[in-house]
């Protein structure tokens, strides 16, 4: 497979294309297109319309992504999952519902605990 190393408009209208369809791989898409990925990263720095349109498909992506886990999680919340009831307990009701458990150590009516730590070494402190 040839590298080109520069992109060309139609490299760039395919490139984006491609990259949507892949989900936004930018291996995959460089691949298919013949172009290494340091020519993809020095066009992002050149062309900041491409740079844009890359970022939009990654957004677009990212809330395809989150509608999809969204639907995930009802599906599991419907199926009585415990992982799936744990996380909307933990993140949706944080002030009476949480896993994580917090130890405070203090001493008497309240005064932080003191810590002596005593060194000894082999053949010291032994009986006579």
């Amino acid at each position: 497979m040839s590298k080109h190393f520069k992109m060309t408009k139609p490299t760039k209208k395919s490139f984006l294309n491609i990259f949507e369809k892949n989900n936004g791989s930018i291996t995959n898409t460089c691949d298919v297109v013949g172009i290494c990925r340091n020519v993809y990263y020095d066009e992002l720095e050149k062309d900041p319309k491409f740079k844009q349109a890359i970022e939009d498909i990654k957004e677009k992506h990212n809330e395809e992504l989150i509608i999809l886990a969204k639907k995930g999680l009802k599906i599991n919340l419907n199926r009585n999952k415990q992982s799936a009831i744990e996380y909307t307990l933990n993140n949706k009701c944080k002030e009476e519902y949480s896993n994580t458990v917090k130890n405070e150590h203090t001493g008497a009516e309240g005064v932080p605990l003191r810590f002596i730590i005593e060194k000894s070494y082999p053949g010291e402190n032994e009986p006579k």
